[in-house]
C-alpha cells in the first residue's frame, strides 16, 4: 500500500512540544518573582485555570484577548492575592514561556525521518504569537516545516475551518484528501480537521478517554504508530 498523504499538518503543543513541562518551568519562575509560593498545589491550580480558559476558547465562548490576563485574574482570586498585578504577571509569564522550547523525546527524529521520506510539513497551532514564536523559532524542527501558522497571527483559531482554509490556500493544498491534521486535542485539532474535510490523526499519547462526538480518522499513542499510519501500513 502506498503512502496516504503528501502534506502533514502538525499541532505543536503536546504533539511535538512538551508544553506542560515548559509551562511548569515558566509559572514557577513567575510565582517566585511575584512572591507567591511554588508548591505543587499552587502550580496545579494555575494549570487548571489556564486549561479551562483555553478550553473555553476552543469552544468559541471566550475571546483570545481575554485568556492572558483573565487566567491570572482568576488564579489570583482563587489564591486570595488580588493585591498582585495580574497584567504584570501575565506579561512576565509570556516572556518566561517564550524561552522554553522543549521537544518530546523522539520528536526531532520523527520530523527528520518524515522529511527524508519526502513529506511536506507545516505547524498549525493555536496560541499567542509572542509565546509561540519565542518557542518555535529557535527549535530544530522548524527548518523541516514549510510554514508555521499561529492562530493569533492569522485571525482564526482551531477548530474554526477558516484556519484550515488559510493554511490550505497558503500551502497550495488543492486536494485535502492528500493532507492530514495531526494533534493531541480532540476539540481543536481533530474537530478542526474534521470540519475542514481532511483526515485526522489523534496523537493520544496519554491514553485519554475517547469522545463519541469527535471521531478521528486514526488514533495512535506513539510516534512509531504515527509513522505507520502516515505510510499506509496500518
Amino acid at each position: 500500500m502506498g503512502r496516504r498523504y503528501d502534506w502533514l499538518l502538525f499541532d505543536a503543543d503536546e504533539t511535538l512540544f512538551d508544553f506542560r513541562a515548559a509551562g511548569s518551568l515558566a509559572i514557577v519562575e513567575v510565582l517566585e518573582r511575584f512572591g507567591i509560593d511554588t508548591l505543587p498545589v499552587t502550580v496545579h491550580l494555575y494549570e487548571a485555570v489556564n486549561a479551562m480558559m483555553w478550553h473555553r476558547r476552543d469552544l468559541g465562548t471566550l475571546d483570545a484577548a481575554e485568556i492572558g490576563e483573565g487566567r491570572f485574574r482568576h488564579f489570583l482570586a482563587c489564591m486570595g492575592r488580588e493585591d498582585v498585578d495580574f497584567c504584570a504577571m501575565n506579561s512576565a509569564y509570556k516572556t518566561a514561556l517564550a524561552t522554553k522550547s522543549i521537544l518530546f523525546p523522539g520528536a526531532l527524529e520523527l520530523v527528520q525521518r518524515l522529511h527524508n521520506k519526502g513529506y511536506r510539513m507545516a505547524v498549525v497551532t493555536n496560541g499567542m504569537a509572542q509565546v509561540q514564536h519565542g518557542r518555535l523559532d529557535k527549535s530544530p524542527i522548524v527548518p523541516y516545516m514549510e510554514q508555521v501558522f499561529i492562530s493569533e497571527e492569522i485571525g482564526a483559531h482551531k477548530p474554526d475551518p477558516a484556519m484550515f482554509d488559510i493554511v490550505c490556500q497558503s500551502l497550495g493544498i488543492d486536494d485535502r484528501r492528500r493532507a492530514v491534521m495531526i494533534g493531541d486535542n480532540l476539540q481543536s485539532d481533530i474537530l478542526g480537521g474534521n470540519l475542514a474535510n481532511m483526515d485526522t490523526i489523534w496523537y493520544n499519547f496519554n491514553l485519554a478517554m475517547r469522545n463519541d462526538e469527535i471521531v478521528p480518522t486514526y488514533e495512535v499513542s506513539d510516534y512509531e504508530q504515527l509513522v505507520a499510519v502516515i505510510e499506509g501500513e496500518s
